[in-house]
């Protein structure tokens, strides 16, 4: 199976886990076998799940060898736990570790997909899927849950997966430009016991309401001008908000850390943008693969964000997505292609926004998750944004919002302390405190 350039550069485990509570229609060794069916018969549409990562010498790159498949993980656990005695799911503990299956070998082969499912004493249970990233990415991880809900309740595929990683290949000739320091490097796993000083990972939850102070209060900056204020609506996102104040912190700790001297370094962050409705012609919703590519914010100095506007900063960061036009994408595969790399721009992290993608709306049989979360946040310099489960019934107009979780990973204690406080001095601007809970 051919794997396009972007597929190329994400070869790592993903890993999420899904908790669901018990339900009288559904025991938990039901749901396990209802699963393991599924499972099986996702194998039809999805057999590359099956098949083995390969380096094909000739063509110098990764492909899916599906001529011999060396299957699908299927783990059942047991822990004599009730869900409740875990505690407050939104602080996922490291524990958590242990309802996922690590094991991705079956003697020389890599197994691309491994999926866990452990039942507590109450009668709940969780799903924990581990997969290499070249498989799937967040969006393809969603159209396989839906299908794999559908089979699990013996209904029909829901929706039939194009595989034809092909529309994402290189041009021949391919045709590149500087992408002024855009680029996907391969964020490669951390061995935490390898690190001079452990990585301190803090969780910072923003309810529907402080998000929304957050926007309120940037948009009145925009009323001056009504022209600005229109085209503005788009720009103070919530991801954009959350994501600006996550990288101000970020350049007030490197600021701080670094020398005088230092102060007129460039500044950078990343975060991915999916690039579906990007293309021409359009990549189909269906599409199965890796479709996205790396934005990267407006680079600034330490010292001019330590000065500007949160507002301005928003703005740096919209101006990121709005560069990923066919045009952008098209040349950032064909630098792929090339082996070009980014030189001379230092990010200060890569934020990761799981909130968008709906894995928390699967309807299974038995229900939705009553709490999902990624797994792999303990990188150094990495944010993860994801949804929280908790509704706010009343908080906006009488409407049903939910906040944000945030995970936050710093290199040691000192260094989060410092991000807890800017993070915090940045919020009482604005009227706005957060509950956080170190890790």
């Amino acid at each position: 199976m051919f794997l396009s350039n972007i597929d190329q550069h994400v070869n790592m485990n993903m890993r999420t886990l899904y908790f669901f509570t018990w339900n009288p229609d559904f025991s938990a060794e039901l749901a396990v076998e209802r699963l393991k069916g599924a499972v099986i018969e996702s194998l039809g549409p999805f057999s590359f799940l099956a098949g083995r990562l390969k380096w094909n010498a000739d063509l110098q790159r990764l492909e899916i060898d599906c001529s011999d498949p060396v299957g699908v993980g299927f783990v059942v656990a047991k822990s004599e736990c009730a869900l409740e005695e875990i505690g407050d799911l939104t602080y996922p503990h490291p524990a958590f570790e242990q309802l996922v299956a690590l094991d991705m070998k079956r003697g020389d082969d890599k197994i691309l997909m491994i999926i866990q499912v452990t039942t507590f004493r109450c009668g709940s249970f969780s799903m924990g899927i581990t997969q290499n990233h070249v498989t799937m990415d967040g969006i393809s991880l969603k159209i396989y849950l839906q299908n794999l809900a559908a089979w699990a309740a013996n209904k029909p595929l829901t929706l039939t997966p194009c595989h034809d990683r092909h529309l994402l290949a290189a041009r021949s000739p391919p045709r590149t430009i500087p992408l002024h320091g855009n680029s996907f490097r391969p964020r490669k796993l951390i061995d935490l016991s390898d690190q001079p000083n452990p990585l301190a990972v803090m969780v910072f939850k923003l309810s529907a309401l402080d998000i929304a102070k957050l926007k309120h209060k940037i948009m009145k900056s925009y009323e001056s001008n009504e022209d600005t204020k229109e085209g503005s609506k788009h720009i103070v996102s919530q991801f954009n908000v959350i994501t600006a104040l996550v990288w101000k912190c970020k350049a007030l700790i490197n600021s701080t850390l670094s020398s005088t001297q230092n102060q007129d370094r460039v500044s950078k962050l990343h975060y991915a943008v999916n690039i579906r409705n990007r293309l021409h012609p359009l990549l189909p919703q269906s599409y199965i693969g890796n479709a996205l590519c790396y934005a990267y914010g407006t680079p600034s100095t330490f010292e001019r964000l330590k000065s500007c506007s949160l507002r301005e900063v928003v703005e740096w960061v919209a101006e990121g997505s709005m560069r990923i036009t066919d045009e952008y994408v098209r040349r950032v595969i064909d630098s792929y292609k090339n082996g070009d790399s980014e030189k001379g721009l230092y990010g200060e992290c890569v934020v990761t926004n799981w909130c968008n993608i709906g894995l928390e709306r699967v309807e299974y049989p038995w229900g939705r998750p009553k709490y999902y979360c990624p797994l792999d946040y303990r990188r150094k310099d990495s944010v993860v944004m994801f949804p929280s489960m908790q509704h706010e019934v009343g908080s906006l107009n009488g409407t049903d919002n939910r906040g944000v979780n945030l995970f936050v990973t710093q290199s040691g204690s000192e260094e989060m302390s410092m991000f807890e406080r800017h993070f915090n001095e940045l919020l009482r601007e604005y009227d706005t405190v957060v509950t956080s809970c170190r890790l």
